[in-house]
């Protein structure tokens, strides 16, 4: 799980900010590679720390389903991808402005979007997703 974290924490500081919460259009943010011009953005350290921990927490569902039936570098890799790609634009989906969750859809005047307050809805459905597709691939 360390090894794990690791990897998490600079894939999510590459590309994973960025493409969650840096701005940009209804699928995936395209601001603060690498917290390029984070601080002048006014977002605070905090920000940055408690959202990693949410795509970090999806990588570790996603590895508890397959624990010990991978090997160490598929956890790494798929730890990679899951911080830095997956969740970031899951997340954008759901709690970005420019989230096309979050927007909704309009239909009789009356405005649909998702609504995931404290962000169990997406770390789980994404880690559990991944976790149900990679047990399925490995087997008992």
């Amino acid at each position: 799980n360390f090894l794990v974290l690791c990897i998490a924490s600079l894939a999510f500081w590459a590309i994973g900010f960025a493409f969650g919460y840096g701005g940009g259009n209804s699928f995936v943010g395209n601001k603060y590679f690498f917290l390029i011009n984070y601080e002048q953005s006014g977002l605070r350290t905090s920000t940055w720390l408690t959202t990693f921990v949410l795509a970090a927490t999806t990588s570790t569902v996603a590895m508890g389903a397959m624990a010990e039936r991978a090997k160490l570098f598929s956890y790494l890799v798929l730890s990679f991808f899951v911080s830095g790609f997956i969740h970031p634009v899951a997340a954008h989906w759901a709690w970005a402005p420019e989230g096309w969750l979050h927007q909704g859809v309009t239909v009789d005047n009356h405005t649909l979007h998702y609504d995931d307050s404290v962000g169990s809805g997406v770390v789980h459905v994404a880690g559990g997703t991944i976790a149900f597709i990679g047990a399925a691939v490995l087997g008992p």
